[in-house]
Protein backbone atom coordinates (compact mmCIF):
# COMPACT_ATOMS: atom_id res chain seq x y z
CA UNK A 1 0.00 0.00 0.00
CA UNK A 2 1.66 3.22 -1.12
CA UNK A 3 -0.76 5.78 0.26
CA UNK A 4 -3.39 5.49 2.98
CA UNK A 5 -5.25 8.67 3.91
CA UNK A 6 -8.21 9.40 6.12
CA UNK A 7 -9.60 12.80 5.04
CA UNK A 8 -12.64 12.40 7.33
CA UNK A 9 -13.46 10.08 10.27
CA UNK A 10 -15.58 7.83 8.04
CA UNK A 11 -13.68 8.22 4.73
CA UNK A 12 -10.54 6.35 3.70
CA UNK A 13 -8.47 6.76 0.54
CA UNK A 14 -6.02 4.10 -0.61
CA UNK A 15 -3.62 4.09 -3.55
CA UNK A 16 -0.96 1.72 -4.83
CA UNK A 17 0.64 0.51 -8.03
CA UNK A 18 0.61 -3.06 -9.28
CA UNK A 19 3.37 -4.97 -10.97
CA UNK A 20 2.37 -5.73 -14.51
CA UNK A 21 -0.54 -4.30 -16.47
CA UNK A 22 -4.18 -4.33 -15.40
CA UNK A 23 -6.64 -5.56 -18.02
CA UNK A 24 -9.48 -3.08 -17.54
CA UNK A 25 -11.94 -5.27 -19.45
CA UNK A 26 -11.32 -8.10 -16.99
CA UNK A 27 -11.82 -5.69 -14.08
CA UNK A 28 -15.09 -4.57 -15.65
CA UNK A 29 -16.25 -8.17 -16.07
CA UNK A 30 -15.29 -9.05 -12.48
CA UNK A 31 -17.14 -5.99 -11.16
CA UNK A 32 -20.32 -6.88 -13.01
CA UNK A 33 -20.06 -10.43 -11.70
CA UNK A 34 -20.21 -9.15 -8.09
CA UNK A 35 -23.00 -6.67 -8.82
CA UNK A 36 -20.99 -3.45 -8.87
CA UNK A 37 -21.49 -0.59 -11.31
CA UNK A 38 -18.66 0.28 -13.72
CA UNK A 39 -17.87 3.57 -15.46
CA UNK A 40 -15.19 3.73 -18.17
CA UNK A 41 -13.41 7.03 -18.74
CA UNK A 42 -10.59 6.86 -21.26
CA UNK A 43 -7.84 4.64 -19.90
CA UNK A 44 -9.49 4.18 -16.49
CA UNK A 45 -12.31 2.06 -15.12
CA UNK A 46 -14.12 3.11 -11.96
CA UNK A 47 -15.99 0.43 -10.03
CA UNK A 48 -18.72 1.79 -7.78
CA UNK A 49 -20.02 -0.45 -5.03
CA UNK A 50 -22.78 0.51 -2.64
CA UNK A 51 -23.48 -2.00 0.09
CA UNK A 52 -24.57 -2.31 3.66
CA UNK A 53 -22.88 0.45 5.65
CA UNK A 54 -20.39 1.45 2.95
CA UNK A 55 -19.96 2.95 -0.48
CA UNK A 56 -16.74 2.56 -2.39
CA UNK A 57 -15.28 3.86 -5.63
CA UNK A 58 -12.29 1.93 -6.96
CA UNK A 59 -10.45 3.53 -9.87
CA UNK A 60 -8.25 1.23 -11.95
CA UNK A 61 -5.74 2.41 -14.54
CA UNK A 62 -3.28 0.14 -16.32
CA UNK A 63 -0.81 0.22 -13.43
CA UNK A 64 -2.51 1.84 -10.41
CA UNK A 65 -5.45 1.33 -8.09
CA UNK A 66 -7.12 4.14 -6.15
CA UNK A 67 -9.93 3.54 -3.69
CA UNK A 68 -12.20 5.93 -1.81
CA UNK A 69 -14.40 4.27 0.80
CA UNK A 70 -17.22 5.99 2.69
CA UNK A 71 -18.39 4.16 5.81
CA UNK A 72 -21.49 4.76 7.92
CA UNK A 73 -19.36 4.66 11.10
CA UNK A 74 -15.98 6.29 11.85
CA UNK A 75 -13.00 4.07 11.06
CA UNK A 76 -11.65 2.35 14.18
CA UNK A 77 -8.65 0.48 12.77
CA UNK A 78 -7.30 2.17 9.63
CA UNK A 79 -4.56 -0.40 9.01
CA UNK A 80 -6.97 -3.35 9.18
CA UNK A 81 -9.48 -1.61 6.91
CA UNK A 82 -6.72 -0.90 4.36
CA UNK A 83 -5.59 -4.55 4.41
CA UNK A 84 -9.17 -5.80 4.02
CA UNK A 85 -9.89 -3.42 1.14
CA UNK A 86 -6.66 -4.41 -0.63
CA UNK A 87 -7.64 -8.08 -0.27
CA UNK A 88 -11.15 -7.39 -1.61
CA UNK A 89 -9.72 -5.51 -4.58
CA UNK A 90 -7.19 -8.26 -5.34
CA UNK A 91 -9.62 -11.16 -4.88
CA UNK A 92 -12.71 -9.67 -6.53
CA UNK A 93 -11.67 -7.12 -9.11
CA UNK A 94 -8.06 -7.90 -10.05
CA UNK A 95 -8.54 -11.67 -10.29
CA UNK A 96 -7.24 -12.67 -13.74
CA UNK A 97 -6.89 -8.97 -14.63
CA UNK A 98 -3.17 -8.56 -13.91
CA UNK A 99 -0.88 -9.49 -16.78
CA UNK A 100 2.86 -9.54 -16.28
CA UNK A 101 4.74 -6.74 -18.03
CA UNK A 102 7.87 -8.69 -18.77
CA UNK A 103 8.22 -10.92 -21.83
CA UNK A 104 8.39 -14.69 -21.38
CA UNK A 105 12.19 -14.82 -21.81
CA UNK A 106 12.72 -12.32 -18.97
CA UNK A 107 10.29 -14.19 -16.72
CA UNK A 108 12.20 -17.43 -17.31
CA UNK A 109 15.47 -15.65 -16.53
CA UNK A 110 14.04 -14.38 -13.25
CA UNK A 111 13.08 -17.94 -12.29
CA UNK A 112 16.75 -18.98 -12.64
CA UNK A 113 18.13 -16.47 -10.13
CA UNK A 114 20.45 -17.49 -7.30
CA UNK A 115 19.14 -17.15 -3.76
CA UNK A 116 21.22 -13.98 -3.24
CA UNK A 117 19.92 -12.45 -6.48
CA UNK A 118 16.35 -13.27 -5.38
CA UNK A 119 17.05 -11.62 -2.01
CA UNK A 120 18.32 -8.46 -3.72
CA UNK A 121 15.37 -8.34 -6.15
CA UNK A 122 12.79 -9.02 -3.42
CA UNK A 123 14.34 -6.36 -1.17
CA UNK A 124 14.25 -3.80 -4.00
CA UNK A 125 10.58 -4.66 -4.71
CA UNK A 126 9.66 -4.39 -1.01
CA UNK A 127 11.35 -0.98 -0.64
CA UNK A 128 9.63 0.25 -3.80
CA UNK A 129 6.20 -0.96 -2.61
CA UNK A 130 6.67 0.62 0.83
CA UNK A 131 8.15 3.94 -0.25
CA UNK A 132 6.71 4.37 -3.74
CA UNK A 133 10.08 5.26 -5.30
CA UNK A 134 12.74 2.97 -6.77
CA UNK A 135 15.47 2.37 -4.17
CA UNK A 136 18.89 3.85 -4.80
CA UNK A 137 21.84 1.47 -4.94
CA UNK A 138 23.04 2.77 -1.57
CA UNK A 139 19.57 2.37 0.03
CA UNK A 140 19.36 -1.19 -1.27
CA UNK A 141 22.87 -1.98 0.02
CA UNK A 142 22.14 -0.58 3.48
CA UNK A 143 18.88 -2.55 3.68
CA UNK A 144 20.91 -5.71 3.00
CA UNK A 145 23.56 -4.82 5.60
CA UNK A 146 26.30 -3.48 3.32
CA UNK A 147 27.96 -0.07 3.61
CA UNK A 148 28.24 0.35 -0.16
CA UNK A 149 26.53 -1.22 -3.19
CA UNK A 150 29.77 -2.60 -4.70
CA UNK A 151 29.59 -6.02 -2.94
CA UNK A 152 26.00 -6.44 -4.12
CA UNK A 153 26.91 -5.75 -7.74
CA UNK A 154 29.87 -8.16 -7.53
CA UNK A 155 28.07 -10.96 -5.70
CA UNK A 156 24.73 -10.70 -7.53
CA UNK A 157 26.24 -9.88 -10.91
CA UNK A 158 23.30 -7.57 -11.64
CA UNK A 159 23.21 -3.87 -12.46
CA UNK A 160 20.72 -1.60 -10.71
CA UNK A 161 18.73 -1.42 -13.96
CA UNK A 162 18.54 -5.24 -14.10
CA UNK A 163 17.45 -5.37 -10.47
CA UNK A 164 14.66 -2.87 -11.21
CA UNK A 165 13.60 -4.86 -14.26
CA UNK A 166 13.50 -8.18 -12.38
CA UNK A 167 11.61 -6.55 -9.49
CA UNK A 168 9.04 -5.02 -11.85
CA UNK A 169 10.03 -1.48 -10.90
CA UNK A 170 9.56 1.11 -13.65
CA UNK A 171 12.75 3.04 -14.28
Amino acid sequence: MEHVRQPAPNVVELEWSVSGVIDLSAVEENARRVGARVERKGSAATVIYEGKGRAAAYEFTQSRVKARIHLSEPVENLEKLAENQAKIIRDLYLKAAEAPEEPEAERQASEELTSFQKLVVDTARRIWEQEGVPPSARRLARELGYASPTPIYRRAGLSLQQIYQLAGIPS
